[in-house]
């Protein structure tokens, strides 16, 4: 059983006409921060919200060698979760923030996600200033603090968050929040993300490619066994219900957040890529 591309790449995104001004006033704005307040790798933070398919099939079709083409139920399936992932220059992978589609936490898969995971949810899946607040109280403040206590550095010692334009980052309550914190700012220009944002150089990338390995493995082997059985290749119907797939995506994402924590040189490279 194997699986082959279905469609074809994405467009080519335009850059500002004058990307290398923006690009280095805003390498020089990190540069700044980093030198005057002695920022270490492990306290330079980037931070990012992506969006992760509760059916990640990605434009893939499923063939079995020598039959017919095995019609991939979810190939458009449009239902999301939020991701939002935070790397430091360090290689460091920090605890991701979920968010899941509903009004409460009934809205969670039962899975029993890492403790120092942010599991949430809002009305319509995406972050909000709220969200964004919860987020930094805590996932990076208790980060922040762990690294200043490991490294031995003062309880004022600033560390930096890089992130984008996004409405919910420019919330005046969240940067107050990281002020407090001794944590300082500096937006990523907009339309320069996939240049200058080390998320999207490579590693939601990554996330996203090893999430979509899981779904087809997955898909895969439930085709295998409804064959087993003697079911009719055009008649498979994998379960992909909410109350199904939810736990089973839920086990995905810890599993390959676990892996991206071992991809250190990966995340290291994104941000010199961005030039920082």
């Amino acid at each position: 059983m194997g699986f082959s591309k279905r469609k074809g790449t994405k467009g080519v995104k335009h850059l500002p006409d004058d990307f290398d001004e923006i690009q280095s006033k805003f390498i020089e704005r990190i540069n700044e921060n980093v030198v005057k307040y002695k920022i270490p790798d492990a306290l330079v933070i980037n931070w990012d919200q992506t969006g992760v398919n509760l059916v990640p099939c990605g434009e893939w079709t499923m063939n079995e060698t020598g039959a017919k083409q095995v019609p991939i139920k979810g190939v458009d399936d449009k239902r999301q979760i939020i991701a939002l992932l935070a790397v430091a220059k360090s290689g460091d992978i920090l605890p991701p923030q979920l968010l899941y589609q509903g009004l409460s936490d009934k809205c969670h898969p039962v899975h029993k996600f890492p403790d120092d995971w942010d599991i949430f949810h809002s009305e319509n899946h995406w972050s909000n200033a709220d969200t964004m607040r919860r987020y930094v109280e805590r996932v990076i403040v208790p980060y922040v603090d762990k690294i200043k206590e490991e490294l031995d550095l003062p309880l004022k010692q600033k560390a930096l968050c890089v992130f984008d334009v996004f409405k919910a980052h420019q919330d005046k309550g969240l940067l107050k929040l990281l002020e407090e914190n001794d944590i300082k700012v500096v937006f990523v220009p907009a339309a320069c993300t996939d240049r200058l944002q080390p998320l999207d150089i490579q590693i939601n990338g990554k996330f996203k490619s090893l999430m979509k390995s899981e779904f087809q493995t997955y898909y895969a082997n439930e085709v295998k066994i409804a064959l087993e059985k003697g079911t009719d290749i055009t008649e498979i119907d994998v379960d992909l219900r909410l109350s199904k797939i939810k736990p089973i995506h839920a086990k995905w994402i810890v599993k390959c957040i676990d892996k991206l924590a071992h991809e250190r040189e990966l995340i290291a490279t994104a941000f010199s890529k961005a030039g920082m």
